[in-house]
């Protein structure tokens, strides 16, 4: 649905004739179509990709005719703002009169909440004591059944006597036979590890990785349009010449749009990527630490 025609679209087009200017040679320098160029004038936003594209092509519009860029793009973001006003579905009716719960229902309702909440919290309360005097009981429990079973130890003769129990105990892979001594008079057996060596425990798991730097270069075999936003920050926004290269960095994340995608190379981390499209299209890229995305 074209816009309806206002300041903005009549001032790009009045500039440009009283310049002697076609559309068709703005759209040689620039390399963005001359239907989307023709559609600013027009004021007809349907045409227009959208997002940051369109204020480019403004700006790429306002510099090839020698005009304050930023004048026109303030004028342009007021008229697309009044663009989707009038595109806006209406707002839904709301009856004029609301019934209201009458005040003796809140009282009502909180009478019976509070309590049931005092009841719920009592419950979990003697609950959670229940649970912890009975974990309390078991550990005294097997505390006092382990003395009890340090303690005992056998004394034939009255007196305590020294008694070498041989128990023979397999070895690893050469099948010798190991002996551990048992002291019957202190109930207690020295234990020798195989090896002869202390267990040690496994080391924790190492750190992640830092997250690896975005590197992308981006050669031009045509003029194309460009714009690149590095982590939130504008590094490139116009014409990358022919035969020209750019290099870029980033840390999280890197935005690129080009006018041009069949007549520009990028290359993500020092790897070549494929084309994305034809001459003259508009193509967008998200590049993160993870690899390129659409």
């Amino acid at each position: 649905m074209m816009g309806c025609m206002g300041g903005f679209g009549d001032q790009l087009r009045r500039e440009r004739e009283a310049r002697g200017v076609s559309l068709g040679e703005i759209s040689e320098s620039t390399k963005i179509s001359s239907g989307f160029l023709r559609a600013l004038e027009q004021e007809d936003f349907e045409r227009l990709p959208g997002g940051i594209f369109n204020r480019g092509f403004v700006r790429a519009y306002s510099k090839f005719l020698g005009i304050d860029e930023d004048a026109m793009v303030a004028d342009f973001d007021t008229a697309y703002e009044q663009y989707r006003a009038e595109q806006a579905p209406p707002p839904p009716l709301v009856p004029i009169e609301e019934k209201k719960a009458p005040a003796k229902d809140y009282r009502f309702s909180l009478a019976i909440l509070i309590p049931l909440i005092l009841l719920i919290t009592i419950v979990f309360l003697w609950r959670h004591h229940t649970r912890a005097a009975e974990t309390a009981q078991g550990v005294a429990a097997a505390h006092s059944k382990s003395r009890r079973a340090e303690n005992r130890s056998p004394d034939m003769n009255g007196s305590k006597t020294r008694q070498s129990l041989e128990i023979p105990k397999v070895a690893g892979a050469g099948g010798a036979v190991k002996k551990v001594a048992v002291d019957s008079g202190a109930g207690n057996v020295p234990k020798q590890s195989e090896s002869g060596t202390a267990l040690k425990s496994p080391e924790s798991a190492a750190a992640p990785q830092s997250m690896r730097p975005i590197r992308l270069e981006i050669h031009a075999n045509e003029d194309a349009w460009l714009s690149v936003i590095a982590d939130g920050k504008t590094m490139m926004e116009g014409v990358l010449p022919a035969a020209s290269t750019r290099k870029f960095r980033a840390h999280k994340h890197i935005y690129f749009t080009t006018g041009n995608s069949g007549g520009v190379e990028v290359s993500y981390n020092g790897r070549p990527l494929p084309p994305r499209g034809t001459s003259n299209e508009v193509k967008s890229l998200t590049f993160t630490s993870n690899g390129p995305r659409q």
